[in-house]
């Protein structure tokens, strides 16, 4: 996984955070250096640092398997779970956010730590906070019954 994170002042730091059991760690250490997230022609359904955000409120972590060469396949702990409402938070990271357009693309920088920081208040307020409600979502429904029972 890559996260731009290959050249500059704290890319070893950051790279060195990569983990196939804490594949969040780049964003983590992005956070505590005071770093932004470039969003370029996306919106918040793609910006990962919001599963930062749950991973820390204690919402459920999940197992993905992949093939890694022909006849292997290996376990990644702690991925993140689903993302559909995370636009939801827009309304609380426009204004903290810049944005401009190049062209057809919208590109907004927001601090991680204003990420973090919406994420956490939307969930405390309501556990279900970015959490679909179609009853087949098995991700969303086992992120709100481990919100619950860690309440």
């Amino acid at each position: 996984m890559r996260h731009g994170a290959d050249d500059g002042r704290h890319a070893r730091e950051l790279i060195a955070a990569q983990r196939l059991d804490l594949p969040l760690g780049p964003l983590d250490v992005l956070a505590d250096l005071g770093g932004h997230v470039l969003l370029l022609g996306i919106g918040h359904t793609s910006n990962t640092t919001i599963h930062l955000a749950e991973q820390r409120l204690g919402r459920s972590l999940f197992y993905r398997y992949a093939k890694t060469a022909p006849g292997v396949w290996a376990e990644f702990p702690n991925v993140s779970g689903e993302s559909h409402r995370f636009d939801d938070l827009e309304p609380a990271l426009a204004p903290k956010a810049t944005e401009v357009r190049i062209g057809d693309c919208r590109a907004r920088l927001v601090a991680v730590r204003d990420v973090l920081e919406a994420t956490d208040r939307a969930v405390r307020a309501d556990p279900r906070a970015l959490l679909c409600a179609d009853p087949a979502c098995e991700r969303c429904a086992d992120a709100y019954g481990q919100r619950l029972a860690s309440a």
